[in-house]
């Protein structure tokens, strides 16, 4: 079973008010290699730089929205727990699209709040930023809020929360 797929993604989505729901690009990226040649294509070249992807590679990141495409990173999911089931991973993969899909949104309507010095590292720094806060807030509330319709799109088999960026089951 995959992570996800683009009709998943498409539907998770559409549960969405409209404003995230225009002129959004989604690459799901199933290995570093595909990672690596997906990113140096002159298409993606352009939002973001070797430096960027030598990042993303190294810190496993899950992932990445510049300007109005998103990358699921889905190899990365695997590396984060061993113990973590499918379907627990499919979930963290709804809750990455959905953080991805708040940052398109914070640059069309909000971007008089991002800063320019924005920090990569993952620490304390990337978590102290308005735009990754605002992200991971959103993501948790829209996870809580289509818990049902989400448990539908991914074939989700037991009941969950998301507490503080963390998954409980029940």
């Amino acid at each position: 079973m995959k992570l996800i797929t683009y009709e998943e993604s498409d539907k998770l989505i559409k549960l969405l008010h409209n404003d995230y729901q225009e002129d959004v690009n989604i690459t799901l990226m199933h290995s570093n290699l595909n990672a690596l040649f997906t990113m140096l294509k002159p298409k993606h070249l352009k939002n973001i730089d070797l430096m960027c992807i030598y990042n993303f590679i190294r810190y496993n990141t899950l992932g990445l929205q510049a300007e109005n495409d998103i990358y699921l990173f889905l190899h990365n999911f695997k590396n984060l727990d061993e113990r973590a089931s499918i379907q627990e991973l499919r979930l963290l993969a709804a809750k990455t699209l959905f953080h991805e899909l708040r940052h398109i949104y914070q640059q069309r309507y909000k971007a008089h709040k991002i800063v320019d010095d924005y920090i990569f590292e993952l620490g304390n720094g990337y978590l102290s930023q308005w735009d990754e806060r605002d992200a991971n807030h959103f993501a948790h509330r829209m996870m809580n809020k289509h818990k049902e319709d989400i448990n539908k799109i991914l074939d989700i088999s037991f009941d969950w929360e998301i507490i503080w960026e963390t998954l409980y089951i029940k």
